[in-house]
């Protein structure tokens, strides 16, 4: 009964803060990428473990492709294990955009959310990497403060994924703020400096949700608090990586950790 309480809780946890995970990672590095050479393919693929109190959750799966021109990113997150038998939750999202000079410039993204037999989608489309329209099934009404000028300066949550998860020199680690817009909600994020010490860097942030979120998630934890920790990919590299996420108050201990 114990362990059916904790992974119920846990999931409705998941559900509520695996957009946070998400999210609040892709501000560990400014929005720009150091583009391969033309023609140069790349890709990546990256697991990470969602964890409550030491219980594994579930997972966030990512892979992402450019080749110097343009850039395509896809991720997925799922319960796992007694978790999966306690919820029926599934979460999709995919980009693709070309590769400006100063940063990238999605075009369309597109985020899935399939729960207890039931689908959700939201398409948003881009024009010069600015949020020009955005088609919902369901329909959905957009928050009233969801202004043309918010939506025009945000950024969808995969494009800054894919900038998050790759390898990146300490001088480009964290000090960022951002708005992000999901096809729903718009959150803001904030990150500090990076405090490095040896092979590893910590980031202090804050995510704070903004609009389109109900008046109950407004009031539960409006504002969060969280660490984003990276290792070096090899000693004496300079190159960082994205290891571990946390997020923790006196009722939440979330993490998510890359699988090794």
């Amino acid at each position: 009964m114990y362990m059916n309480k904790v992974f119920r809780q846990g999931m409705i946890l998941f559900r509520r803060y695996t957009l946070v995970f998400s999210l609040s990672v892709t501000l560990a590095v400014p929005v720009s990428v150091a583009a391969s050479e033309a023609n140069e393919i790349r890709d990546y693929h990256y697991a990470y473990d969602l964890r409550l109190r030491g219980f594994k959750l579930g997972e966030i799966r990512y892979s992402g492709r450019e080749d110097g021109v343009s850039y395509s990113a896809a991720a997925i997150a799922y319960p796992t294990g007694v978790a999966d038998m306690v919820v029926d939750l599934l979460i999709r999202g995919k980009v693709r955009g070309w590769i400006g000079e100063e940063r990238l410039l999605p075009f369309r993204y597109q985020g899935i959310r399939e729960r207890d037999g039931r689908s959700s989608t939201r398409t948003i489309h881009y024009e010069g990497g600015a949020f020009r329209s955005l088609e919902a099934d369901p329909p959905i009404t957009l928050d009233s403060g969801l202004s043309d000028e918010l939506l025009a300066s945000s950024i969808d949550p995969l494009t800054m994924l894919f900038i998050a998860l790759q390898p990146t020199g300490a001088a480009n680690l964290c000090d960022a703020r951002h708005r992000l817009f999901d096809g729903k909600r718009m959150s803001l994020i904030e990150v500090e400096p990076a405090e490095l010490s040896g092979g590893q860097a910590e980031c202090d942030g804050s995510y704070t949700r903004l609009f389109g979120y109900s008046a109950s998630e407004m009031e539960d934890n409006p504002a969060l608090h969280f660490k984003v920790i990276f290792t070096e990919t090899t000693a004496g590299s300079g190159m960082f990586q994205l290891q571990r996420f946390e997020v923790t108050t006196d009722s939440l201990q979330l993490s998510m950790s890359r699988q090794s």
